[in-house]
């Protein structure tokens, strides 16, 4: 038994170092401190006197409910400066580089870089925007410039990619995000629960603060 617990405590601290490396050290060290911070400041105040992964269920639990806490309850404005300033944000939310008007539609460029250096370009269009010509264009495009897609071509989920097979909860949250990209928080708690998913690992708490905190 002591083998078996030190052999699966071993297996996740391998999958935490491949999980880093690939996200890179600058931006998995703030994703950490993240965690941390969350677990120590917001879920052992909240829900004291249980386990953690309890803990984790219950913030999920309240989610479902659509119990959302503000904002600043959980994300002081320094974690939310070293989220933005390490780019970590951007592993999750993929930006357009520009965007403008043709009549009716509205245009954007997304760009990203490949494993090789490569960059590649993808163009998104929206038909039908009968109130385009009532509104400022100027107005209209740096709202577009700020409405994020899900960054399929990122650090985070290639790091979810590279370990996601020691683990059903990675497994099932990477087919996820490659499948619909965005999640919605409110099924993670029924779907946990249902499958009995394990979340105790510290590369699962850290995809879980990712996607249900940030």
């Amino acid at each position: 038994m002591i083998f078996a617990v030190a052999s699966c405590q071993q297996k996740a601290d391998n999958n935490l170092e491949i999980f880093e490396n690939t996200l890179g050290s600058k931006k998995s060290k703030v994703l950490s401190e993240l965690t941390e911070d969350f677990e120590k400041n917001y879920l052992a105040e909240k829900y004291p006197s249980i386990p953690l992964s309890e803990q984790y269920m219950k913030f999920m639990e309240e989610l479902e409910k659509l119990n959302i806490p503000d904002r600043d309850e959980i994300i002081s404005q320094e974690n939310d400066e070293k989220y933005k300033e390490s780019g970590l944000i951007y592993e999750k939310y993929w930006y357009p580089d520009s965007v403008w008007i043709e009549g009716q539609v509205i245009k954007k460029v997304w760009s990203y870089t490949d494993d090789n250096g490569k960059v590649h370009v993808k163009e998104s269009e929206q038909y039908g925007r009968k109130s385009i010509d009532s509104l400022s264009h100027d107005s209209i495009i740096k709202a577009e410039l700020k409405m994020p897609d899900f960054n399929f071509y990122g650090d985070f989920k290639k790091a979810i990619k590279e370990v996601k097979d020691d683990s059903p909860f990675l497994k099932v949250y990477y087919e996820l995000i490659d499948n619909v990209g965005f999640t919605s928080n409110s099924l993670w708690a029924g779907m946990i629960k249902e499958n009995n998913l394990d979340i105790t690992g510290p590369v699962e708490r850290r995809v879980l603060v990712l996607e249900l905190v940030y």
